[in-house]
């Protein structure tokens, strides 16, 4: 005789306890999940409610990423940032090489899957409406050759504004900069 049957219990027993532990544990997990990722992050806080817009920009101001601070962006910053890019990009389309009067900004990683970076001057580059509707928000191409690269890193270099507030990673620009420099020589 085995030892589950001397105890006067059967397998099915222990079986059947075991499921209905698993089941238990499983629906704890769950639950658990929903609370942590689903109805805590809707819970509001009321300070944050009845703070106007101009306190959630200070607010903002001192919220860090890993590598630069975040910009909250509007209508202003957008105007400033296009300036700059035209500036040192030209109003060429990066892709097919036309002039288009009606040239677009477009974002290298898209800011419907990376919102952070959407006033970031290292994730922009210049398109023509079509080449831009063709990347779509599904793509992650840049189109921008070395010597665009060098003018965007030297004018981070020169403007404080930028280098502090418009720019996600200094140093990934310059390591990216150096690479396709690299590249396009060998080519």
């Amino acid at each position: 005789m085995n030892a589950i049957a001397m105890n006067g219990l059967s397998f099915n027993f222990y079986r059947e306890l075991a499921m209905t532990l698993v089941w238990y544990i499983g629906s704890l997990s769950l639950m658990l999940s929903l609370f942590v990722f689903v109805i805590r992050p809707k819970i509001a806080i009321p300070e944050m409610e009845k703070a106007d817009f101009r306190t959630q920009i200070e607010i903002a101001k001192f919220i860090h990423t890993r590598k630069s601070q975040v910009a909250f962006g509007n209508e202003k910053n957008w105007k400033y940032l296009r300036k700059q890019v035209f500036r040192i990009q030209g109003k060429k389309c990066l892709k097919c090489g036309i002039e288009h009067e009606n040239m677009h900004i477009d974002h290298i990683k898209p800011k419907s899957i990376h919102p952070h970076l959407e006033f970031m001057i290292d994730n922009l580059q210049v398109l023509c409406p079509t080449c831009n509707k063709e990347k779509s928000n599904k793509e992650e191409t840049d189109y921008r050759k070395s010597h665009h690269l060098m003018a965007l890193v030297n004018t981070i270099k020169e403007n404080k504004l930028l280098r502090e507030r418009y720019t996600y990673d200094f140093e990934k620009l310059t390591r990216i900069t150096k690479e396709k420099m690299k590249f396009e020589l060998a080519a």
